[in-house]
């Protein structure tokens, strides 16, 4: 049986069509760096203060903390240059921090950005859950750290002595220049960073 014209010019038309569709990315993979988070990962020992991890005092002064090293696995830098609009994170108690971006030149770090503030809450009250916040969007260069700047770390998981935290005191500012750890922390954050898509 013969084919008309009308009929093998609608076949190649639905052919083109499926070729199309399945060219198209589906569920492209979301972009994000720092800690890698599950639910039921534990925040042990947490929360802990600036004063505490530098001097054994009672959380009595801000301090810089920044990630040396991801946490289960995660993406320690950023892998390019884009906005963050989302942080997620683990965390026992209540509390609040910046955001911030930092460089790092040899042992030294200086921060680039201190970005927006994030509050979060005990997501701890029966097995630990992943909290997600939407941020103002905040740039963030490939290769910089995520960190964040408070008195108190909440969303910490305590359960190490090697340094995995930096920290500075005082707090720093946006733009200045490398400065060495006043200190380490052997915690390790749980907070996550997510690209706008």
């Amino acid at each position: 049986m013969s084919i008309s014209r009308k009929g093998r010019f609608g076949a190649l038309l639905v052919m083109s069509f499926a070729l199309l569709v399945a060219a198209a990315p589906v569920n492209a993979a979301t972009t994000k760096f720092g800690a890698k988070l599950a639910a039921g990962i534990d925040p042990s020992n947490s929360p802990v203060t600036c004063d505490h991890e530098i001097d054994g005092g009672n959380g009595t002064y801000a301090c810089t903390w920044i990630m040396l090293n991801a946490f289960n696995g995660g993406t320690l830098t950023a892998p390019k240059t884009g906005q963050i609009n989302k942080v997620k994170l683990i965390a026992w108690t209540d509390g609040s921090f910046k955001l911030v971006f930092a460089k790092k030149s040899g042992t030294k770090f200086k921060v680039v950005t201190v970005g927006p503030k994030v509050t979060y809450h005990d997501g701890c009250p029966g097995d630990c859950t992943v909290q997600t916040y939407n941020i103002t969007p905040t740039t963030v260069h490939q290769g910089e750290v995520v960190g964040f700047q408070n008195f108190k770390g909440g969303a910490v998981r305590c359960d190490s002595g090697s340094s995995n935290i930096a920290l500075f005191y005082p707090t720093l500012p946006a733009g200045g220049a490398y400065t060495t750890p006043t200190d380490y922390s052997g915690c390790k954050m749980l907070i996550q960073v997510v690209y706008a898509s």
